[in-house]
């Protein structure tokens, strides 16, 4: 047979494989089902989606403490004075001192209006309440216990506080059962205590406390050093009783120092705030929210900070404590990430109704690529749904030098189908969300907050007159004063661009550029005084860009595609005008053409002196392994044209 006819045979089967293997490629991309589709959505509720790891800063706090000086008798050994003293000296930012039944009074370094002192402590409010045979820590509010049942004394410190006091559940593992030993007849009676139908600190018994008290934050889950070892069994056991019912309620897990004196930083909550939001209604919407970790170093053999030797204490926090430095939600995979420094292996947990606590999962340290003394750990929610029961947390263990364990608790992710959790974890109180927004805006009127004041005034209407009677006058006057500064005319009539903006899709058209000269030309017939009032304006602006840098790539891609219609004398005059016209364009329009690589292969083709390349890409400019051919070239070239013709739409 001629050569030269076996070639072109050869030649022409191999373009008609590829564009075969190139319809075959298309009929699956077009009939593939979306990822997912027609299974039943999984809803997660993130405590952390508010919170931006990049730019917050986490800051230590301890909400339980005593001193030696409380009128209702109390049983600590520092004054007020030293016991700020010693946990400034541990770098803690958030300080509540707990007397029994006593709300710290006014002392030189300690103000129970939340004053910040020399020392640059923050401080709460704050008392332990013991005559009801459960401990409860009241903070925030400086209104006396009144009651003797917990329920009871709860409902009454909401009242008197008008609705500012919080509340945690302390030591839980104390009431539970009376054996607070370890293995199996213990935690039968503990699973026994808590699974009673009702009665005091059954799980039921709590359900209706957290439920019926939104201002009730959590329970403690460490107490000094783990004093309690049924606490966190108590907390998952209380948490799915909470999660099960319609109000789907959470609450969180709190690491309490419990310090009486001689022994301070074994526990801390990990506040994320802002660096304008480090004040007390920061922290305080943090622990609202669950946006903190709980740090516990649950060895009572360990070093400890005694008297006023901190250092070992301080060390201990810098060396050994584990450190979140970032969670990454992936809604789309159903997927949880923790990067964190500072641990040996990160339990994922869900709560049992036999044992209290299941480990689903344990991860030993695994390196993040690139990032030195950092580990990352992924769970899958969507996968593991089976297994989980209404929430997964994970937990970061460190069992460190010298027998030191230490635990970071992240607060738990409620997981569950769609449907079924409409509304979840709705649990925040109105009114506290009118006061966080409130306190986030300037004192005057500045234009740029004008979103931010609408949306708090928008709030502050939508509640009732008796939650209304909630906001402190100063606030109110505050918000009132601040939403008269602003044209509600002008404001309203820039809505409709301002959504239409909003409403851009990004997607390369004709419809795309009606819609940006539309908006352009609504824009440009609003008065001065409500152009204002467009404050996304700039994302109008850069879609145009955007538009403008595919249009010139668009041209370019024209170029290239018609190098495929020119005959062998005119193609390298074609292959230049292409490069000629694709290095004429900035960069970012360059980063829209899409046919660069055809382009390439053309050029490969030709002889250097008609514009090919010496070296193309890939080469060997020794004349080595690789050597191009024409015919390769072109067969390369006409396939990706192949595939091109399917990829018209740009994004």
């Amino acid at each position: 047979m001629n050569i030269v006819k076996l070639r072109l045979r050869v030649l022409a089967g191999l373009l008609i494989a590829a564009f075969a293997l190139a319809l075959a490629f298309m009929t699956f991309v077009f009939s593939a089902r979306p990822a997912g589709a027609g299974e039943t959505d999984i809803y997660l509720y993130n405590p952390y989606r508010q919170v931006d790891f990049d730019t917050a800063g986490q800051y230590k706090g301890v909400l339980h403490t005593h001193t030696s000086q409380a009128s209702g008798g109390s049983d600590g050994s520092d004054t007020p004075e030293q016991l700020v003293d010693r946990y400034a000296d541990l770098g803690y930012t958030f300080i509540a001192i707990t007397d029994h039944n006593y709300v710290r009074s006014a002392a030189s370094t300690y103000e129970n209006r939340s004053v910040t002192n020399s020392r640059g402590t923050i401080n709460i409010a704050g008392s332990e309440w013991n005559n009801s045979g459960h401990h409860i820590g009241s903070l925030f509010h400086t209104n006396p216990v009144r009651g003797s049942e917990p329920g009871v004394q709860i409902a009454n410190g909401i009242a008197d506080s008008n609705g500012q006091g919080r509340f945690i559940m302390h030591h839980p593992g104390r009431y539970v059962t009376n054996d607070d030993s370890e293995g199996v007849p213990a935690l039968q009676k503990t699973m026994d205590s808590l699974n009673r139908a009702s009665g005091n600190y059954s799980a039921a018994w709590y359900k209706d406390i957290f439920v019926a008290n939104k201002e009730v934050l959590g329970m403690e889950v460490y107490n000094q050093h783990n004093r309690y070892k049924n606490d966190r069994i108590t907390y998952d056991r209380v948490l799915l009783e909470t999660l099960s019912a319609p109000e789907h309620r959470p609450f969180w897990a709190i690491a309490g120092d419990d310090n009486h004196g001689g022994s301070y930083g074994n526990n801390a909550v990990i506040a994320l705030l802002e660096d304008g939001d480090k004040d007390l209604d920061g922290f305080k919407h943090a622990m609202d929210t669950g946006a903190f970790f709980s740090t516990s170093f649950t060895n009572p053999a360990f070093g400890n900070g005694t008297g006023t030797n901190l250092t070992n204490a301080l060390n201990r926090w810098n060396t050994l404590a584990p450190e979140v430095n970032d969670i990454i939600v992936d809604t789309e995979t159903g997927t949880i990430t923790i990067e964190a420094g500072k641990y040996s292996s990160i339990q994922w947990i869900t709560g049992d109704m036999v044992n209290g606590t299941k480990i689903l999962r344990t991860d030993s340290f695994t390196a993040k690529p690139g990032v030195g003394g950092v580990g990352v750990s992924v769970f899958n929610y969507k996968t593991n749904i089976g297994q989980i029961n209404q929430y997964v947390r994970p937990l970061l263990l460190n069992s460190g030098g010298g027998g030191a364990n230490v635990e970071t608790f992240v607060q738990p992710f409620g997981v569950g189908p769609y449907n079924e959790k409409s509304g979840y974890f709705n649990y925040r109180g109105a009114v506290d969300a009118v006061i966080h927004l409130i306190s986030k805006l300037p004192d005057a009127y500045s234009h740029a907050y004008c979103n931010e004041i609408i949306a708090a005034y928008d709030a502050y209407v939508a509640l009732s007159e008796e939650n209304k009677a909630k906001i402190s006058e100063g606030q109110s006057a505050k918000l009132m004063t601040l939403y008269a500064f602003i044209d509600m005319d002008a404001y309203e009539a820039a809505r409709p661009v301002s959504e239409g903006i909003a409403a851009i899709n990004l997607v390369f058209g004709a419809a795309l550029k009606t819609q940006l000269d539309a908006l352009t030309a609504q824009y440009a017939a609003l008065p001065d005084n409500v152009k204002g009032f467009v404050f996304n304006h700039g994302d109008l602006t850069a879609a145009i860009a955007w538009y403008a840098d595919n249009v010139a790539a668009q041209a370019v891609d024209a170029l290239i595609l018609a190098i495929s219609g020119a005959n062998a004398a005119s193609r390298p005059a074609a292959v230049k005008a292409a490069r000629d016209a694709y290095n004429a364009l900035t960069e970012a329009e360059k980063g829209f053409v899409l046919k660069l690589s055809i382009l390439q292969v053309f050029e490969s083709a030709l002889p250097p002196d008609e514009g090919g390349n010496e070296n193309p890409e890939g080469g060997d400019e020794n004349g080595g392994c690789k050597k191009t051919t024409e015919a390769a070239s072109v067969l390369g070239a006409l396939s990706l044209l192949g595939a091109a013709l399917f990829a018209r739409k740009r994004k």
